[in-house]
């Protein structure tokens, strides 16, 4: 066993296939590997489900960094004064903090809904 590990310990527990299907379910519902899932159980904290898939986690991510790509190019030609407008830059940086901490949020929120 690594010395990397934080859990040394372990318990072999039986299931019968009807229970091992209910923790599978529940887990996979939680977002938690069945390990985590009963861990997490046993020790009395609270299991919540994601408010969203995995899919739609996925989703929501692949857009935000879609935004902060546009958002990164649209800084760039302002700079090189390619594109030109009124306080320009300062909208851009402004909208690129805004997004930035809807990513720090959203993240957040993934990792508390799983309990990490």
């Amino acid at each position: 066993m690594s010395e990397n590990r934080r859990r040394q310990c372990q318990i072999l527990v039986r299931f019968s296939q009807e229970e091992l299907s209910i923790i599978k379910v529940k887990a996979e519902k939680a977002g938690l590997t069945e390990a985590s899932f009963l861990r997490e159980s046993a020790l009395g904290k609270k299991i919540v489900a994601p408010s969203f898939s995995q899919e739609e986690e996925k989703i929501i991510k692949r857009q935000i960094k879609g935004i902060g790509n546009n958002l990164n190019q649209l800084t760039k030609l302002a700079h090189e004064r390619k594109i030109k407008g009124d306080g320009l830059v300062g909208k851009i940086d402004c909208f690129k903090e805004v997004t930035e901490k809807l990513w720090q949020l959203l993240c957040s929120a993934i990792q508390s809904e799983r309990g990490h």
